[in-house]
């Protein structure tokens, strides 16, 4: 999964500072994918499926420790 192509937001001061929406995937995936940046350099990406009612999360720290 790659992501093609990135929107800048406007606001200096907002929180999300980066979407992306056009994320590559199979043409049989029927799930929902978007990329955020957030103001701090954190990129998240979200999963969602319409016929799905559970959540969950995940965070991955990849220097240091939590």
């Amino acid at each position: 999964m790659t992501m093609e192509s990135e929107q800048r937001l406007s606001s200096s001061d907002s929180t999300i500072v980066g979407i992306v929406e056009n994320i590559r995937k199979s043409a049989s995936d029927s799930w929902n994918y978007r990329g955020l940046e957030l103001s701090n350099e954190m990129l998240v990406l979200l999963i969602s499926h319409p016929n799905i009612d559970k959540a969950a999360a995940a965070l991955d720290v990849t220097i240091g420790s939590l």
